[in-house]
């Protein structure tokens, strides 16, 4: 399942992957250091922020940091 990162205005081709769950692994990616930046630096815009699956399906950002939760996370990069 590979997980995505839509920023305010962005349709779903703009989307940036958040990485790559696969057999109880999480697999990093780019979408995830953009994500870091955000709380950190404009934590403001995180209600805005949409989390989609690879079938659409969208997810607040608590239901995508719950499933985290339970998988092991690769090191980013």
């Amino acid at each position: 399942m590979t997980y995505y990162l839509l920023l305010p205005n962005d349709t779903e081709a703009e989307a940036i992957s958040l990485g790559d769950e696969s057999m109880g692994t999480f697999y990093p990616d780019q979408g995830m250091s953009v994500l870091n930046t955000i709380v950190n630096d404009q934590p403001e815009i995180l209600e805005k922020v949409i989390i989609m699956n690879d079938n659409k399906k969208r997810l607040t950002l608590t239901e995508f940091f719950d499933i985290l939760s339970k998988l092991t996370i690769r090191k980013l990069f």
